[in-house]
């Protein structure tokens, strides 16, 4: 019969004290230890709640990125085909995306860079959703449009080329 997580966890905690207690107990009788929240086994559910989070943000930056591209009205090198197709290709992969290899930046995006490829379209804000991107080089395409505000919610971001498109308005501090 199995046992549940909190059943099994407080049979693991049970000890035999090695000499009659204060209390005049047998020592040959288990008693358990008393519990604090701190020792309750948490550590699976950071790793689940840290887990959840990673692919949050993980998922977020794949529909920045696919939402990037589907503003893309015309891609004539035809470079962004392979982003978003049911391949096995993570997005990591793609074309112009860069990803972090370690700590929390492991996996999530921390480059995209897109220059001279005359993509036409608009900005999509959601370009703004990746937390790490840090390089965003979208020069020398056919973009046009409002430079999205959303820019400013990129606090990694230091570098930043858009020029050579026809973008309007202005680039938020």
């Amino acid at each position: 019969m199995a046992q549940e997580p909190l059943q099994a966890y407080l049979l693991a905690n049970e000890t035999k004290d090695p000499l009659k207690d204060g209390n005049g107990r047998d020592s040959n009788v288990p008693t358990t230890k008393p519990l604090s929240y701190s020792q309750f086994p948490l550590v699976p559910l950071c790793y689940l709640a840290s887990g959840f989070q990673v692919a949050t943000n993980a998922s977020t930056d794949h529909l920045a990125l696919l939402s990037f591209k589907n503003l893309i009205t015309d891609d004539p090198s035809g470079l962004l085909n392979s982003w978003g197709n049911k391949s096995t290709v993570t997005y990591c992969r793609w074309h112009g995306v860069t990803c972090g290899a370690r700590g929390q930046r492991r996996g999530r995006v921390t480059a995209l860079e897109l220059p001279g490829l005359n993509l036409s379209g608009t900005i999509s804000p959601k370009i703004a959703n990746p937390t790490f991107l840090t390089r965003l080089d979208l020069s020398k395409n056919q973009l046009h449009g409002p430079a999205p505000h959303e820019f400013s919610l990129l606090l990694s971001l230091n570098h930043l080329d858009l020029s050579f498109n026809t973008l309007n308005g202005k680039i938020p501090p």
